[in-house]
């Protein structure tokens, strides 16, 4: 069953953040969100050498995060069921994973209830009867090549669908908890919240 409203210590967390300050301009409304908070998140667990994976690298445009992450020495494996970026692979991160141990992951998949991002076989945001299994999928997916102490960047806001509200930030959350992960901070850029977790095990 899914667990949408968040424990009060994660509320208190959340009310008590950071906020990340705006800079490179986004589409907020088309589910996009603020690339500074891979600038604080790869600044702060990243390093020379290290290999992160992003799943979901969007469908809308130019990839950012593949520039933040290479001018840390990060060496970004950005993959997308239907990227307009080149430097982006196509691959459905629902059945396929990269092929090598990764130190860290953004996880900023489309949020649900929003309008079909492509018409791609596979496309998790043409399926929102089974989103939410599709993403326990990616996590398993992430949970078998990330390397103990690395951390995850899960990213997500509150939505209200057919009158129904989801806490993703939550829910994308409680997917690593579930796997062992803990959350070690939390930071907010409205209206995303952005929650950081460590594999212990």
């Amino acid at each position: 069953m899914l667990e949408n409203m968040p424990p009060m210590w994660f509320v208190k967390m959340q009310k008590e953040c950071p906020s990340v300050p705006e800079g490179i301009p986004y589409v907020r409304h088309l589910g996009e969100f603020n690339p500074n908070i891979v600038r604080v998140f790869v600044d702060k667990y990243g390093a020379k050498g290290m290999v992160f994976w992003e799943p979901f690298a969007g469908h809308l445009g130019l990839n950012h995060t593949i520039e933040i992450c290479a001018t840390h020495g990060v060496r970004l494996i950005a993959c997308d069921i239907a990227s307009c970026d080149e430097r982006v692979i196509r691959a459905n991160s629902i059945s396929t994973r990269p092929s090598e141990p990764i130190d860290g992951m953004i996880f900023h998949p489309p949020y649900y209830g929003s309008a079909p991002m492509s018409n791609v076989e596979g496309e998790i945001s043409l399926d929102y009867d089974n989103y939410f299994g599709n993403l326990e999928m990616v996590a398993d997916n992430a949970d078998m090549i990330m390397k103990v102490g690395s951390h995850v960047c899960s990213v997500g806001r509150t939505l209200t669908v057919e009158g129904d509200k989801y806490r993703l930030d939550w829910i994308f959350a409680k997917l690593f908890i579930d796997r062992g992960y803990e959350v070690v901070d939390v930071f907010g850029s409205m209206p995303d919240c952005v929650v950081i977790l460590e594999k212990k095990r």
